[in-house]
């Protein structure tokens, strides 16, 4: 091949290569809460706990899921986005949570008369990420109040969830998974 066409030719497969590359990705977004109604919405009213602050630190209060790349670094993938800020997610996934196991439980409006009214569970989450093919660490603090705002009970969780497979679409399992495991763990049974 002359030395003229295998420039001509390198030259067309670089423009072919700039001009791919210039085209953005649409971004894919994602939420922690399928949004069709659940069966327990007719008894929001009659939750005997809801779900106060959600807290989180500056890394995670991003549209960006944070995904760690080494030993010490994170970064909020681009491409990769909460559909809704990551507080709102995760007061609403777990306010589902929670409701289902209290009904499972055979909670009822008369703990919430009993109690003086609601219980308010606040969390300050420390560390909420994963990789996108290891494991997701989450590190909470919780506190729960009564209706007055005196503390009730207060602890710290702290769980691990191995990733079924890699990938976005399996990091925000591992995000469900952690905190179904947190629901599943808060001690609500030693609550007066």
């Amino acid at each position: 091949m002359a030395p003229l066409l295998r420039r001509a030719l390198l030259a067309g497969v670089l423009a072919l290569l700039t001009a791919c590359a210039a085209v953005p990705l649409e971004p894919r977004y994602y939420l922690l809460l399928d949004p069709a109604p659940s069966d327990a919405g007719s008894d929001r009213a009659a939750a005997p706990i809801e779900l106060g602050v959600v807290s989180l630190p500056d890394y995670l209060a991003t549209r960006g899921i944070v995904v760690a790349v080494g030993m010490e670094q994170v970064r909020a993938a681009n491409q990769h986005r909460w559909a809704e800020p990551l507080d709102v997610g995760v007061a609403r996934y777990l306010g589902e949570a929670l409701r289902g196991r209290l009904a499972e439980n055979g909670a009822d409006a008369g703990r919430e008369a009993a109690s003086g009214g609601a219980l308010r569970l606040d969390l300050t989450i420390q560390r909420l990420h994963g990789s996108t093919a290891g494991p997701l660490v989450l590190t909470l603090d919780w506190v729960l109040r009564g209706r007055t705002g005196e503390e009730q009970a207060q602890g710290r969780f702290v769980h691990r969830v191995e990733q079924r497979q890699p990938g976005y679409p399996a990091l925000v399992q591992a995000h469900r998974a952690a905190l179904d495991a947190f629901a599943a763990e808060l001690p609500l049974s030693s609550i007066p």
